[in-house]
């Protein structure tokens, strides 16, 4: 077609000329019979006569105004008067257009009078311009019930008005969601009416009488606001619900906040097996009310098989404890039962990290990325910490850690991160940190009025000791001493402890050992009472250590929300992106983990052969760690001091 309508194009341009016969341009040859006009270069041809020539035709180039008059041939009031001959006589005109009106269906590149209007010889598609024809004429079709997917009898008739063709594409959404909407795209070919039919998807949530319908076209919301009825599902008495439950296919969707009432994106899903005989029948599934949060779902079996069924949240949970529910159907053939866990997210904390310049291998502060970050990379992963069905530990994240540096001074300390709005839920120190009286008096009283404090230093200074005695309410802490000299790097945890630190979300660790970095970790000498002993020391002829001999490397208060440990160097990470394979440093590992088919690409991780002993043992400093934080967030969640929450 174009080849014809460039040839026709050539004619016309030659009708200006008297040519009383065939003519060839470019050679002295005679045209080809068919051609009244050949354009042709001089040079070697191929097999089949042609040449490749090196120059082309070169049309007039003309900025058009309107699709349908001979502007700028004419000016627009002789244009606009032209009379239906005068416009045939032009017809197969071809210029060059310069110009793109966002109006005008026009183009910039050949065009072509038809004798009507112009035409692009290599249209552009573009985006579409079009609008509702008239919103009373949109029409829902089909029959929607509330718990009842979409089939393919639900869809929106929206009749639309193209004004210039190109690509379309349109959305209708309930407002306020109700689990299902209306969405298509695609190219418009031409001007006029068109009636758009939108394919339903999802399923609605509840019924109503009116579901008010916001309608998008390309990005513009329409004035027209449809209604769609949904209706409730029909009951048939006579056919009775006979299926049973395939627990292990639960699945729970959605972020479940303490104070946050849930929405259409909370629920849970799992499968029904259906027998033969069951179908049109009403199938109902609930859960028991737990913190004001109940599960419930009703809608029709389609067939028999396997049908996957939905139970929307309502309510507003009133506390991050797990919540374990119970499911219960309608069904006429098994009274059994499934069991869920719902578990909502603890709200994002204020966490402040103080470290000397070196705390840069330890880093916990976002974009602290200096080194290879690994304890960064452990808590920023949400499939760690964070708000997905799979997360191992349910937090909306560690985006609010702040590093601050070297450990400030007791009134900078007090006035901006332990009392009033500046309060923080969470102080980490790490490296070479040595609080004097002031500072531990106000970190003191941030751990008793419920704050959490982990403290991981190896300073040998009496301060280090005074601060563990400070929380512990005075009781003597003799100046820690060193055990790193001549030691193999492993330390054996206490088999003995069973809580969240020892046992967490992240791994059981209390057969295992930690390693520490740099042969330099502080124990204590002289013990508080009550301390919650974790490790003890490196008993160097054996590789392994013990808890006694009065000296420990690790311990909680039982109480307060306190946690030590005598070397920073239990989340000493890689100084680059690689692993380091030096056993004797960095003892802090990830590694990618399958679980129940789902992948966490940055879990805690043993590192192996690890120690300067020739019995090399394995170190789970990630694990600890990782059960730390988990424990922190908890206690910080369960005290709340922090006034802004």
């Amino acid at each position: 077609m174009k080849k014809i309508l460039l040839l026709i194009s050539i004619f016309t341009i030659l009708t200006a000329f008297t040519l009383k016969a065939q003519v060839t341009i470019g050679t002295m040859e005679t045209p080809v019979q068919g051609a009244i006009l050949q354009l042709k270069s001089v040079g070697d041809a191929d097999s089949n006569g042609d040449v490749n020539a090196t120059k082309g035709l070169a049309f007039p180039r003309v900025a058009l105004v309107k699709h349908d008059q001979l502007q700028p041939m004419y000016s627009a009031d002789e244009a606009a008067a032209l009379s239906t001959e005068v416009k045939l006589a032009h017809k197969g005109l071809v210029v060059y257009n310069l110009t793109e009106n966002p109006d005008e269906p026009l183009y910039i590149g050949l065009n072509y009078w038809d004798g009507e209007q112009w035409n692009s010889i290599e249209p552009k598609v573009t985006q579409a311009q079009f609008s509702i024809a008239d919103c009373s004429l949109i029409k829902p079709n089909g029959d929607y019930f509330a718990n009842t997917p979409l089939d393919a009898s639900n869809y929106l008739s929206v009749p639309v008005n193209v004004t210039k063709a190109g690509y379309y594409s349109m959305t209708a959404v309930p407002n306020p969601e109700n689990g299902y909407y209306f969405s298509i795209s695609g190219q418009y070919l031409a001007r006029g009416p068109v009636i758009v039919r939108l394919p339903g998807a999802g399923q609605p949530v509840h019924d109503t009488p009116c579901d008010p319908i916001v309608v998008v076209l390309n990005g513009d919301t329409a004035s027209c606001t449809p209604c769609v009825e949904v209706k409730k599902v029909p009951v048939d008495a006579t056919i009775q619900p006979l299926f049973d439950m395939d627990c292990s296919s639960t699945k729970v969707f959605g972020a479940y906040k303490k104070g946050v009432e849930v929405t259409t994106a909370n629920y849970i899903t799992l499968r029904i097996n259906v027998q033969n005989g069951a179908q049109g029948a009403t199938w109902s599934a609930q859960t028991d009310k737990i913190d004001d949060l109940q599960f419930s779902g009703t809608g029709n079996i389609v067939a028999a098989g396997q049908q996957t069924i939905t139970l929307y949240a309502q309510g507003t949970p009133t506390s991050t404890a797990p919540k374990n529910f119970t499911i219960t159907t309608n069904s006429q053939s098994s009274t059994a039962t499934c069991n869920v866990t719902v578990t909502p997210v603890i709200a994002a904390m204020k966490i402040v990290e103080f470290a000397d310049d070196k705390g840069t291998r330890y880093g916990l502060a976002s974009g602290n990325a200096t080194y290879g970050g690994g304890a960064k990379q452990l808590l920023n992963d949400k499939m760690n910490f964070g708000d997905d069905p799979n997360s191992i530990f349910k937090y909306e994240g560690f985006s609010t850690i702040n590093y601050y540096g070297p450990l400030p001074t007791s009134t900078d300390l007090n006035n901006n991160f332990c009392t009033g709005t500046n309060t923080y839920d969470i102080i980490i120190i790490d490296y070479d940190q040595t609080p004097d009286a002031n500072q531990r008096k106000v970190l003191s009283d941030f751990v008793n009025n419920g704050g959490v404090l982990i403290y991981m230093d190896q300073n040998t200074s009496s301060n280090n000791g005074a601060m563990i005695s400070a929380i512990f309410d005075g009781e003597a802490v003799a100046t820690p001493i060193s055990v790193g000299t001549g030691c193999n790097n492993v330390i054996k945890m206490n088999s003995g402890i069973d809580d969240p630190i020892t046992n967490g979300p992240f791994g059981d660790v209390r057969t295992r050992q930690w390693g520490e970095d740099f042969s330099n970790t502080a124990a204590l000498t002289s013990i508080p009472s009550n301390a919650i002993i974790y490790s003890g020391v490196i008993n160097a002829a054996t590789g392994l250590a013990g808890v006694g001999n009065g000296k420990v490397t690790m311990l909680r208060h039982p109480t307060k929300n306190f946690f030590w440990c005598g070397d920073s160097g239990l989340v000493d990470s890689p100084s680059t992106s690689g692993e380091n394979t030096d056993n004797t440093t960095r003892p802090f590992k990830l590694a990618s983990k399958v679980i129940n088919g789902v992948t966490y690409p940055y879990f805690p991780a043993d590192k192996q052969n690890y120690g300067s002993n020739s019995k090399k043992l394995p170190v789970c400093n990630s694990t600890i760690f990782a059960n730390v934080m988990a424990w922190a967030l908890q206690m910080a969640e369960n005290h709340r001091i922090n006034s802004g929450k």
